[in-house]
């Protein structure tokens, strides 16, 4: 069974709903809390149903792991300073490392007018990465690389 929750997404007040997986473990506090920060870059778009998260030209900057703890990837410098600052670690998911994500204490996350400065200085980072090519991107290129070569072996 799939339930649904009703999360502003926007300064605005407007609501959408969401098809959250009874797995995900995530409450609506946590969801609301996400969203409310999501809001604070207009640019940046919350996605994923059973774990949210952001992400621009291809890459992820942000998302809430099933068990409800905040990711947030940040440069090498400000990553240094975020671990420091709040005692905290770096993100480990599958018995994985992930090396530019920072592990978003809950304290820290319920305080969106502190975060929001570091959930900017990531969405920053993150759309400056070249983009990456999406496999529907890579189709086309690839067809217009045979179409070249096709026409250029008919001249």
């Amino acid at each position: 069974m799939r339930r649904l929750a009703c999360i502003p997404t926007s300064m605005t007040g407007t609501e959408e709903m969401f098809m959250l997986s009874p797995a995900s473990g995530l409450s609506a506090q946590k969801l609301a809390l996400y969203d409310k920060l999501v809001a604070t870059v207009p640019a940046a778009e919350r996605k994923g149903a059973t774990i949210p998260y952001t992400a621009c030209n291809g890459h992820m900057f942000s998302y809430l792991s099933k068990s409800g703890t905040m990711a947030l990837r940040l440069p090498e410098g400000a990553r240094e300073k975020f671990l420091d600052k709040y005692k905290t670690t770096l993100c480990k998911q599958y018995g994985v490392v992930q090396k530019e994500y920072v592990e978003v204490p809950d304290a820290l996350f319920k305080k969106t007018s502190e975060l929001k400065e570091y959930f900017a200085l990531s969405y920053t980072y993150v759309c400056m990465l070249k983009p990456k090519t999406t496999s529907k991107n890579l189709s086309v290129t690839l067809f217009v690389t045979r179409l070249d070569e096709a026409r250029s072996l008919s001249s």
